[in-house]
């Protein structure tokens, strides 16, 4: 039996191979990497200038076009052939004939494969079919493609296999990605400039682990013959902001961790890290509703979600939920909030579960693992997990109602974690029992104001907007 992947490795490598001699043939008469063309026009002006216009209308105006793009396919004929150009906007077609390019240009496309990247001066008409069309009087090759396009637009699995920059090549679903990606960040960016926050640039090697030296990088600087970290979150330097008087910033990053937690987000996130002066987590989770709302509108142009078969409109006030209530909500018996807290009962029960733990872990850690065991996955709509115990959130606030537990959060969106946030800890004696980072708890001494903080998965939002269920699907180099 042949094995087809074989074949088309060797299909590939004999391609390959026949447009490597073509490019050494076309550098015996010119440069196949020209950069003297200047473009006009892109496919999606043309098509919105005169996606309308009558074929009778474009003949009598004469729209002179100059376009440039990959050529995605093309139909060799005597008399007049055809091409379809891709810029990033779109595609359109193009007609090459001895007649109107000349006998040279058309021998030379008929020479020419899918995937080069080529330069097209002509007129605008419609073909036969009615489709838009340029009349190519001057045709370029810009750019000769030595390796082909893989056609998988269609076919899920094999568009997987390919590398990203080859997928977004070869299909438009995939951009649409990415461009959600950018219009979201985009409308996040205008909110926040129109409510007084400042945008900030903070290290992304630091000195030292931070407050969760379990899970940070480390790395060695030979030159200064330093340790560094990477960070795990830009909080430290936005909190000495908040110290040097900086009361609202806020920073789009990439942070990373090394460990299981929300592990599907993978171990370099982008994420949007905000603080505010004078603030609680009250005030936090009213901003984030405001800030998803606002991207889901600029990015994919309504603020309604269908997630796993129901629908989500992120308008309307997110729920608040204690992580007791949410455990409850979906445990199989009516658990008390005393069980809740008792370390024997929640290790009995996530062992039932075949939920690992360490044996040493203390009853909030067993308690945060059991509500991601049994109940995370079923908060389809959003909603705000509060109360979470005070040991799993090292820089939130003790709660005024129960010192065991936090001002903190985590916001709930399809089943994910998208968001976390807190009132902050601003007292220095407090922190040094809970953190490590003696450089942060050293610029706390100086006079933190009372504020709150907020991080937000970019990541996992995109993947919201745009349906995607793996976040490989949201991140431009999965594979890096």
């Amino acid at each position: 039996m042949v094995d087809p992947n074989k074949r088309v490795a060797v299909d590939e490598e004999a391609n390959v191979a026949e447009r490597r001699a073509k490019l050494a043939r076309m550098r015996e008469s010119g440069n196949p990497y020209p950069n003297d063309f200047s473009r006009t026009h892109t496919v999606l002006l043309v098509t919105a200038q005169y996606g309308e216009t009558t074929g009778e209308e474009l003949e009598r105006q004469q729209v002179a076009i100059t376009i440039a793009g990959r050529l995605m396919s093309k139909r060799v004929l005597s008399d007049t052939s055809l091409g379809v150009i891709e810029d990033a906007s779109g595609r359109i077609q193009i007609a090459v004939s001895d007649g109107a390019s000349g006998k040279a240009s058309h021998a030379a496309f008929a020479q020419w494969d899918t995937g080069d990247i080529v330069g097209a001066e002509g007129i605008l008409y419609r073909a036969v079919g009615g489709e838009l069309t340029i009349r190519a009087h001057s045709i370029q090759l810009l750019a000769k493609a030595v390796r082909p396009p893989e056609d998988h637009a269609s076919d899920g699995d094999a568009l997987e296999s390919l590398p990203r920059y080859a997928q977004l090549m070869v299909s438009p679903k995939a951009r649409k990605v990415f461009a959600v990606r950018s219009r979201a960040l985009q409308g996040i960016r205008q909110l926040f400039s129109a409510t007084q926050y400042m945008e900030v640039e903070t290290p992304l090697l630091q000195p030292g682990p931070g407050p969760d030296a379990a899970s940070t990088f480390e790395t060695h600087h030979n030159a200064l013959g330093m340790a560094l970290y990477l960070r795990g979150s830009a909080m430290p330097y936005l909190a000495r902001l908040a110290v040097g008087g900086m009361e609202k910033v806020y920073e789009i990053n990439r942070s990373f961790r090394n460990d299981g937690r929300f592990v599907e987000q993978r171990f370099e996130l982008t994420k949007m890290e905000i603080y505010c002066a004078y603030s609680s987590y009250l005030y936090m989770m009213a901003l984030l509703e405001l800030v998803i709302a606002r991207a889901a509108k600029s990015s994919v142009g309504s603020t309604t979600l269908a997630l796993q078969g129901q629908e989500v409109d992120l308008t309307k006030p997110f729920a608040r939920i204690s992580i007791g209530q949410a455990i409850r909500n979906h445990a199989p018996t009516d658990w008390t909030d005393a069980q809740l807290r008792d370390r024997e009962f929640l290790a009995r029960r996530l062992s039932e579960l075949g939920v690992p733990f360490a044996d040493d872990a203390p009853w909030g850690a067993l308690q945060v693992r059991l509500f991601r065991a049994v109940a995370a996955r079923h908060l389809i709509q959003p909603a705000f997990v509060v109360d979470f115990p005070l040991n799993e959130m090292p820089l939130a606030r003790r709660s005024e109602r129960d010192p065991d537990l936090s001002e903190g959060f985590e916001l709930f969106v399809g089943g994910r974690a998208i968001a976390e946030g807190a009132s902050v800890i601003n007292d220095a004696t407090e922190l040094e029992g809970r953190i490590t980072d003696a450089e942060f708890i050293r610029a706390v001494e100086y006079g933190l104001p009372p504020a709150s903080s907020a991080a937000l998965s970019i990541d996992m939002l995109v993947m919201l907007l745009t349906g995607s269920t793996s976040v490989r699907d949201v991140i431009l180099f999965p594979d890096s």
